[in-house]
């Protein structure tokens, strides 16, 4: 988007879990906290004329669905692996810890996932694993060819 000259942002759920989740732990009800800060600062941003790309575990439909009327433009992209392929990537350590019993509330472990029912875009990222400019690159595509962020309301 950047690229384009377009003014846009992005929000790594996991990075903004250190700022927006401080003091908050791994329970439901503290990662509905979280979910609801995240987009309260989505917005906060958007209002500024800014496109906010926030990846985050959407663990909520409820929250997910209230961000169709929340935002200006929404569009949902969900990226689905396997579970068995996020779990040999565990690039921190997570899964191993929580197959250990080292963590508790890790979703997919001991806390279920369930995909979401009404993604804008569905892209697949199993084995090869594509790159993130990959990924990003086809997500462009398909944005650009809804005209979304340009002041197009999606179809």
């Amino acid at each position: 988007m950047r690229k384009e000259g377009r003014a846009s942002v992005l929000l790594d759920g996991r990075d903004l879990r250190r700022v927006v989740g401080e003091g908050l732990g791994f329970s439901s009800a503290e990662r509905r906290e979280v979910a609801e800060r995240l987009c309260r600062l989505c917005e906060i941003i958007e209002e500024q004329s800014v496109e906010v790309i926030c990846p985050v575990a959407g663990l909520f439909p409820d929250v997910l669905e209230k961000n169709r009327t929340r935002f200006v433009e929404y569009y949902e992209v969900y990226v689905r692996v396997p579970f068995e392929v996020i779990e040999q990537r565990d690039q921190d350590g997570l899964y191993s810890g929580a197959r250990a019993g080292r963590y508790k509330n890790v979703v997919g472990i001991d806390v279920p996932f369930e995909p979401p029912k009404a993604s804008d875009l569905i892209v697949d990222n199993g084995l090869p694993l594509r790159n993130p400019e990959e990924l990003a690159g086809a997500i462009m595509v398909e944005l650009n060819a809804r005209d979304f962020g340009r002041g197009a309301k999606k179809q």
